[in-house]
């Protein structure tokens, strides 16, 4: 992905548009039930998912009908493990700009 393709996926990951298996480490199960697909690859397709950093999907592409209140998916996007780590730091920086926003005083006009 080029920068300007990550920065777009950090603001959509910020912004809530985004289901990603970096929110499923908790439950790596939950991986199978947003995202079936995955089970369903052949041997090399899986080596190809396996190797990379993560999968994910905009919300918008979900199903009607979710699993335990998570979305479920029938398509799936991989996230390269050469990109998940300049994303990772968009998205702390981003945390960060939110936070710093939130916690400033509101200035006088």
């Amino acid at each position: 992905m080029d920068n300007t393709a990550l920065r777009q996926l950090a603001l959509d990951i910020e912004a809530g548009r985004v289901v990603g298996t970096w929110s499923m480490r908790d439950n790596p199960g939950q991986v199978a039930l947003s995202f079936p697909l995955v089970q369903m690859l052949d041997s090399e397709q899986f080596k190809q998912v396996q190797g990379s950093a993560h999968i994910y999907e905009y919300r918008d592409q979900a199903l009607s009908m979710g699993v335990n209140g998570r979305p479920m998916f029938f398509s799936f996007r991989i996230l390269s493990l050469e990109d998940w780590e300049p994303l990772r730091h968009m998205l702390i920086e981003l945390g960060e700009q939110r936070e710093a926003f939130l916690n400033r005083e509101p200035e006088s006009c």
